[in-house]
């Protein structure tokens, strides 16, 4: 354990009155995780932490010892720092995949970036999923991960009966998550879609018609070809 771990257990035992066994970790997912066993309570936590202010360590000495709801002061400190880490150089390049049957990812994003994003966002974009997924409660369409800085858009779009604007708006919407953060609300709930967000969203040319095109034809994604698509 290093000295910035090795102190900041000091400091989180002292508040807590626990015996506590830390470990530092550089998880992608989970920035907190604690395990309250008989005799010493085992504390993982991002190395985002080791820079925490005395504030946001008080916050978390208080989830330890009273096994509370991690308050939304610790919340928006991980947001934050998550904002600042970068694993964009883990991506695998020769992995992506842009090319798919119908629609070429790549051409499509930099003609996006070029005609929204005065400055270049240098994201990586690919393919995930299949054209024809088996019935699900949802479908997600496109994700950004942050952390890696990559848009994934789902293969159902790779089809000659999505009109081309269509799958241009599911890219923009990924590239507008690159730009506004997720806020931590007062109550410490997440908002991805919040208000800056949608204002910026809504600047896509046609975004009503592919709104309601996406509305009327989104049952179709759950069919393959029973429902015609090609």
């Amino acid at each position: 354990m290093s000295t910035s771990a090795h102190h900041l257990q000091s400091l989180l035992e002292e508040k807590t009155g626990r015996k506590l066994k830390i470990k530092i970790n550089d998880n992608r997912s989970t920035m907190v995780s604690v395990r309250w066993d008989p005799g010493c309570t085992k504390v993982s936590l991002h190395r985002i932490f080791l820079e925490a202010p005395k504030n946001v360590m008080e916050e978390l000495a208080c989830y330890i010892k009273d096994k509370r709801e991690i308050s939304p002061l610790v919340k928006s400190y991980i947001q934050e720092g998550l904002n600042r880490v970068d694993y964009s150089e883990t991506v695998d390049a020769n992995a992506l995949e842009t090319t798919g049957q119908v629609y070429d990812l790549l051409s499509l994003y930099q003609k996006v970036e070029e005609k929204y994003f005065p400055t270049p966002l240098g994201l990586r974009i690919t393919w995930f999923g299949k054209r024809k997924p088996t019935p699900s409660a949802s479908l997600v369409l496109g994700q950004y991960q942050r952390l890696l800085q990559l848009i994934r858009i789902h293969r159902v779009l790779d089809r000659k009966d999505v009109p081309q604007e269509v799958l241009e708006y599911v890219i923009y919407h990924e590239m507008v998550h690159h730009i506004h953060l997720p806020k931590i609300t007062v109550g410490g709930r997440s908002a991805v879609h919040h208000d800056e967000f949608k204002r910026q969203e809504r600047a896509f040319h046609g975004f009503d018609e592919i709104q309601q095109w996406i509305r009327k034809e989104r049952g179709r994604f759950f069919q393959g070809r029973k429902n015609g698509w090609s």
